[in-house]
């Protein structure tokens, strides 16, 4: 049985993004087709099209990093379901070659202004979260252009109930044409902006913070796991969960 959707939204591409798309005959696949807008309406566009219990997104040029990734978040939703839930994961960077470059362990939360603190590691590839939810926050707009997804992190925070699953399953790709890169001076601004609406963490709070990116980092990725998988292609770090 089909247990996910794919919905492609397609800003009218001239490349040959839509042949491959065809071609990969995914089950339960569907293509929107958006004008000119912007990349946060993009994806309001495809939430508001979805039938799914739990949503999430990847950027174009990001992947999964095992392909038992959705199993695993399915997994843990089923386990401790509620409306309000939201599960985040760890993520892998990658080069534009798909070469491994870092590994990225996110933390448990422990405070509903956890990024305040200085964040949890989170990369949105690996953010889970219910439509329940998502309806709730009334979708990203065209207010933020790309600061959008650090809105929805604050919401999901502030009204959400969070689990940390301790896997690595987003490959977040890093190169010089990502729009992050391109328009960073704008992405700085909007981040500020955003940040400036949290409250100021406390001492205690940092300190806390500080204290679970180190332990994170020790069980979830320790020195030797770093050095067995930097600079090896991202497809061995799949197959290895074949």
């Amino acid at each position: 049985m089909q247990d996910f959707e794919v919905i492609i939204v397609d800003k009218q591409s001239s490349d040959s993004t839509l042949k491959i798309i065809y071609s990969s005959q995914l089950p339960g696949l569907r293509v929107l087709s958006q004008g000119t807008t912007s990349l946060p309406e993009a994806l309001d566009e495809g939430f508001n099209k979805s039938r799914g219990t739990v949503l999430c997104w990847l950027n174009s040029d990001d992947a999964y990093a095992r392909p038992d990734a959705l199993k695993i978040i399915q997994k843990s939703y089923i386990k401790n379901f509620k409306d309000t839930r939201f599960i985040y994961a760890s993520h892998l960077c990658v080069d534009e070659y798909s070469y491994i470059i870092s590994m990225n362990t996110s933390h448990w939360p422990t405070s509903r202004h956890e990024r305040a603190m200085g964040g949890l590691n989170l990369c949105t590839g690996a953010l889970f979260f219910s439509r329940n939810l998502y309806k709730k926050f009334g979708g990203f707009g065209s207010s933020y252009g790309l600061g959008f997804e650090y809105i929805l992190l604050d919401y999901l925070f502030l009204h959400g109930d969070p689990i940390f699953v301790p896997c690595y399953v987003h490959a977040y790709r890093i190169h010089k044409y990502q729009l992050s890169q391109v328009s960073s001076n704008l992405m700085s601004s909007e981040c500020y902006e955003i940040s400036a609406m949290l409250p100021s963490p406390s001492m205690i709070g940092k300190l806390l913070w500080f204290c679970k990116r180190i332990v994170a980092r020790l069980l979830y990725s320790n020195p030797f796991q770093r050095r067995k998988w930097h600079g090896k292609p991202l497809i061995d770090y799949q197959r290895n969960y074949l």
